[in-house]
């Protein structure tokens, strides 16, 4: 049987526009019987030990009954009807926006289960495969979507867990709070909050349900990610400043010189930490909706961040998320489904635009020996809210979608464009000489290229280290699948002999391949002149509830001298977007007065390296 939160988004007026859309640029040589072939053995086919599919909801229909409405197998399943070619030739950026805003509108047949595929070959002049992606929102949500691209459909498993943003321990507590203040909150919202009246909410001459889409080209991540360690920020926190900076100039080139403050529907992913060696997530939807208003009213990109950040701040420690969800399922369970949604959308419909994050794989994938170069990723937006913005990270890459009503929003390429020029022309610009928490000063970019070329390895050769880990990891991965199938062995010492050594062989394999991975972006960092901050000051992940931090106005100067070293044998479920890696940085006091000559600077080096080393084997004993 369904659950309200995915009744919700089945149920939904806007159903036929319910579905999450996708574009996976993939290197040449891809054909559609490949792409089939790879879906229907590594998705469709993934079981668990005890021989359920792992992704069941793909071979399912939706069908109702008097009691609500169920999944039931689909006895006419057929991979050839949701992997098709695109009905039209398709060259360019601008025929695929076309192609994905024509057909993003469009409802998913009932009497199959809801997804397809549509593959576009040759695209650009690459000659790239596109695949494009729909799923309906009721079937699962973007973060399950991202562990089943990493962990089934991908060459390699081996990719860290995700960590929920406003869960973890944070839950129970918000939990008991929303039993308290839940009823009373909820019916706040719905009397005393009222709807968002500006340019984005205007009446339609046209009750039409067209849409018009666009994306931003590749963001560098770690430009972002320095913005994020200067002001000492999240993640989050950077991108919707940067974007209420964009949707504030893009107001004032429509005459609205000074607009009043934008009201969104934020997603809350409310995920426990996945249990320890499970890689996959369940299907289904499992996150909330909260109403923030960003501060379009205020004048400039620091101010509007610093504000930003506040009223996130209030978010986490708040038990609005909670009473949300909780408020679904209530209402669900006790009033009939269309009264339910009735109330749900009468607070959600207020906003003015929708807005998500999804952290992708931080490494790069390969899908059928062919490399996934790029991920663009489409939230459908709730009936009546004209516009949904959407990031994803993927590698050392970010990109912004948006999808908006055509009558609304004609040309929605502004919104990307001013969303890059706050990144990296006036965020990075106004911080370019502002320093890191825990930096110094900036180390000479001739010394260090000196340090790498006389005691480290070449880039090419660490990462062809990583592509030999993750390939053996993938052949004793298989070597155990094989071995579970397998019927029991009368010797079961060997056995067990045998499982504890692939273990073992597994665990080493993740603390290489986290090290390889540590010193690649290490190296990327202080290629592009932006080293990682040492400290953990990333509570994009955390879902503790905590009082909102003063920003500190300096640094000291005076600190003591020291080496600031940091473990890179953290376990490997950690969140895809976090930025907390291992870094050799020194204090300004510690330096001498004269520069070292080339054998002292070399010994200074090997006894930093010895001093990591005998850290990180520390660690290894306590891991």
């Amino acid at each position: 049987m369904l659950s309200a939160t995915d009744l919700m988004w089945l149920q939904d007026e806007s159903s036929g526009q319910s579905i999450i859309s996708c574009l996976l640029f993939l290197e040449r040589g891809l054909d559609l019987n490949a792409i089939r072939d790879l879906v229907f053995h590594r998705v469709i086919q993934a079981v668990h030990e005890d021989g359920r599919r792992m992704y069941p909801r793909l071979v399912q229909r939706v069908i109702p009954a008097s009691a609500g409405y169920y999944w039931v197998e689909d006895d006419n399943f057929n991979i050839d009807n949701h992997i098709m070619w695109a009905p039209v030739h398709v060259r360019t950026k601008l025929e695929l926006q076309s192609f994905v805003g024509a057909l993003i509108e469009q409802p998913l047949p009932s009497e199959r289960p809801l997804w397809e595929i549509r593959v576009i070959p040759y695209f650009d002049k690459n000659r790239d495969t596109v695949l494009f992606f729909r799923i309906h929102h009721c079937i699962t949500d973007g973060t399950s979507l991202v562990k089943l691209l990493v962990h089934s459909l991908a060459d390699g498993q081996l990719v860290p867990n995700a960590k929920p943003r406003f869960g973890g321990t944070a839950f129970p507590l918000n939990v008991f709070r929303a039993l308290i203040i839940g009823p009373v909150s909820f019916f706040s919202w719905l009397f005393f909050t009222c709807q968002d009246h500006n340019f984005f909410r205007r009446r339609k001459k046209i009750a039409d349900n067209a849409k018009v889409v666009a994306w931003s080209h590749d963001i560098n991540l770690p430009q972002v990610t320095r913005i994020k360690q200067v002001t000492r920020s999240t993640l989050n926190d950077v991108i919707l400043g940067a974007l209420t900076g964009s949707l504030r100039n893009v107001l004032r080139s429509h005459g609205i010189s000074n607009p009043y403050d934008l009201k969104i529907n934020i997603t809350i992913d409310l995920r426990y930490e996945p249990k320890h060696g499970r890689t996959w997530v369940p299907m289904g939807t499992e996150f909330s909706l909260s109403n923030v208003l960003i501060p379009t009213n205020t004048e400039g990109v620091i101010p509007q961040l610093w504000e930003v950040r506040s009223r996130l701040e209030e978010l986490k420690t708040s038990a609005d998320s909670v009473v949300m969800y909780g408020a679904i399922h209530v209402l669900h369970a006790f009033l009939p489904v269309c009264l339910a949604q009735w109330l749900v959308n009468c607070i959600l419909r207020r906003a003015s635009l929708l807005y998500s994050n999804i952290a992708g794989p931080e490494v790069p994938l390969r899908i059928g020996a062919h490399q996934l170069k790029s991920v663009v990723f489409w939230m459908p937006p709730r009936h009546n809210v004209p516009i949904a913005l959407s990031v994803f990270t993927y590698s050392d890459t970010l990109k912004m979608s948006v999808v908006a009503d055509k009558e609304i929003l004609p040309n929605p390429q502004p919104i990307i464009t001013e969303f890059v020029a706050q990144v990296i022309s006036k965020m990075s610009k106004l911080l370019a000489s502002r320093r890191t928490p825990g930096e110094s000063r900036r180390r000479s970019f001739l010394l260090v290229g000196r340090e790498n070329s006389l005691f480290k390895p070449p880039v090419e050769e660490l990462q062809q280290k990583l592509h030999d880990v993750q390939d053996e990891l993938h052949a004793i991965t298989q070597r155990m699948d094989a071995a579970a199938l397998m019927s029991p062995s009368p010797d079961q010492s060997e056995n067990a002999a045998l499982q504890h050594e692939l273990f073992a062989r597994v665990a080493e394999l993740k603390e290489q391949f986290t090290d390889l991975l540590s010193e690649l972006r290490r190296r990327k960092s202080l290629a592009d002149g932006i080293p990682f901050s040492t400290e953990e000051d990333d509570d994009d992940m955390d879902g503790e509830v905590r009082r909102p931090r003063k920003r500190a106005l300096s640094i000291s100067s005076s600190r003591k001298s020291s080496i600031s070293i940091m473990s890179t044998t953290r376990p490997l479920a950690t969140t895809p977007t976090s930025s907390h890696h291992s870094v050799l940085s020194h204090s300004a006091d510690s330096e001498p007065s004269s520069s070292p000559n080339q054998e002292q600077q070399r010994a200074l080096l090997e006894t930093e390296q010895i001093q990591q080393l005998k850290f990180n084997i520390c660690c290894r004993k306590a891991f």
